[in-house]
């Protein structure tokens, strides 16, 4: 365990500098052949490493570079990948559902008896509850499904008007076909 802490250390520190500050680590650097060597290996490699120049780019590199970018500029501002009709769509498609779904699950909970917050907060409570739930379900399983129907509608038609924008902005794209 300590070797490969140590090993761990000394590959960020290959100077050994934060290993010289723990005496656990450097007593057994002192008497572990393996360790020994890998911080030799790692300081042969740190040594080659410093000796080696770094390799400067030629004075006439940016000059090139700046011309290349003057002569073949950008094409111009990158297009948003959906028009503001289809947003504006998007949007009140997904209210009309949320507003749906609110309407109905306010129906629902408007006929449920006064204390059923009590029976729901039992209901987390009990250690049986995946047998309650599933009861609660099978009573209630029409009132649920009003609840989620509508939620489910509104993403499949918010999704589908998605893929069908997203067609409509991909058409406008593609390449003009060189004519014969």
């Amino acid at each position: 365990m300590i070797c490969e802490r140590l090993r761990w250390l000394l590959s960020f520190d290959p100077t050994g500098q934060t290993v010289a500050h723990d005496p656990t680590l450097c007593r057994h650097l002192d008497n572990c052949p393996e360790c020994r060597a890998f911080a030799a290996a790692l300081a042969g490699v740190e040594e080659a490493l410093a000796a080696r120049p770094l390799a400067q780019p030629r004075p006439s590199l940016a000059p090139a570079v700046m011309a290349a970018v003057a002569v073949r500029p950008h094409a111009g501002a990158v297009e948003q990948p959906f028009s503001r009709t289809f947003w504006l769509f998007s949007a009140a498609v997904t209210l009309l559902a949320l507003v749906c779904g609110a309407l109905l699950l306010q129906q629902s909970t408007a006929a449920w008896p006064p204390d059923s917050h009590l029976m729901t907060t039992q209901l987390w409570l009990n250690p049986s509850w995946p047998s309650d739930a599933s009861a609660w379900l099978s009573l209630e399983g029409e009132r649920a499904a009003q609840a989620i129907l509508p939620v489910l509608a509104g993403l499949l038609i918010a999704a589908g008007s998605a893929a069908v924008g997203f067609r409509a902005s991909q058409a406008g794209h593609e390449p003009a076909r060189p004519r014969r």
